[in-house]
């Protein structure tokens, strides 16, 4: 079944890229910050407000990015076994997608935001509520397979949604000085590439929406992890700091060349096969009909 084998291969892409982010921790702290304005009177200018941030707690990017890769795999694991047991459970993958997304696309936009600096408490929580709701109505517009009317409604609020999340990130990866731009531009395009993409699907409905969303969902994950592990290291290397082990010595643009043109090979490939498949497999049923009436007049 090919549904059950792409979840099987996606799982083990995303627990070997869960160890091998685990195995690249390094003490690369983020601040999560609380905004405090303060209010002063000045004999020329008169009130004026100081804004500082005050920091309430620190986190890693690549914790984070590890934690995803994880719930992802289990995910994964979960319609393994449901499949495996009753080929006709297809009709939780809308759910079981909904609640695997609700955490790992939000998980994943706050470690690129924390990958580039410090980021307010606010702004998480904003992240991972928007992400949440576009879930919930990614799910409620796969139930609405025969009302086309609200189902546009819905995308188009889906959208507006989305549209937010990606200037903020956007916003958030190009405000930056003192290290080269370039690959932090490369990865917030990719970023949002892939998060329309997700929109798009919804746009041309298909009985393989599952299947591409499987191939889409590692693709997009698996290169946005690695292109922001790539770019702390090489963050790091440019600012002359190192690591402990040191990891800044190996070739990170190299690897998130060839993760990227991993992805877009199989988006390219994989996509197409999978909707001819569909074709082939109707083609198939229809010859097995042919042979099965053939061979009853006989």
């Amino acid at each position: 079944m090919l549904l059950r084998n792409l979840h099987i291969g996606a799982a083990a892409i995303h627990i070997i890229s869960c160890v091998l982010s685990v195995v690249l921790h390094v003490n690369y702290m983020t601040d999560l910050t609380l905004p405090k304005h303060t209010y002063v009177r000045d004999n020329i200018t008169g009130i004026d407000t100081l804004t500082t941030h005050e920091k309430v707690l620190e986190q890693n990017a690549m914790v984070w990015i590890s934690s995803n890769e994880a719930f992802t795999f289990f995910s994964h694991l979960i319609a393994v076994f449901y499949l495996s047991r009753d080929p006709s459970s297809r009709k939780y993958e809308s759910l079981r997608r909904a609640v695997e997304y609700s955490l790992t696309a939000g998980i994943l936009q706050v470690a690129l935001v924390m990958g580039t600096g410090d980021v307010s408490v606010h702004d998480v929580i904003f992240l991972l509520m928007i992400n949440g709701v576009l879930q919930v109505i990614g799910y409620v517009i796969d139930r609405l397979k025969d009302k086309p009317t609200e189902r546009m409604i819905l995308l188009a609020s889906g959208f507006v949604l989305l549209a937010s999340e990606i200037q903020y990130v956007l916003l958030s990866s190009l405000r930056l000085e003192g290290i080269k731009l370039d690959y932090f531009i490369v990865m917030g395009v990719f970023y949002a590439l892939f998060y329309i993409s997700f929109g798009v699907v919804k746009l041309f409905p298909t009985d393989k929406e599952d299947e591409i969303y499987i191939l889409m969902s590692v693709t997009s994950k698996v290169t946005l992890s690695w292109l922001l592990i790539g770019n702390v290291f090489e963050g790091l290397k440019e600012l002359g700091e190192t690591t402990d082990p040191d990891f800044t010595t190996f070739d990170w643009r190299a690897l998130q060349w060839g993760v990227i043109l991993l992805s877009v090979l199989g988006l390219a490939i994989g996509i197409p096969v999978i909707l001819n498949r569909d074709v082939s497999t109707a083609e198939m049923d229809k010859q097995l009909q042919v042979k099965q009436f053939k061979n009853l007049r006989y």
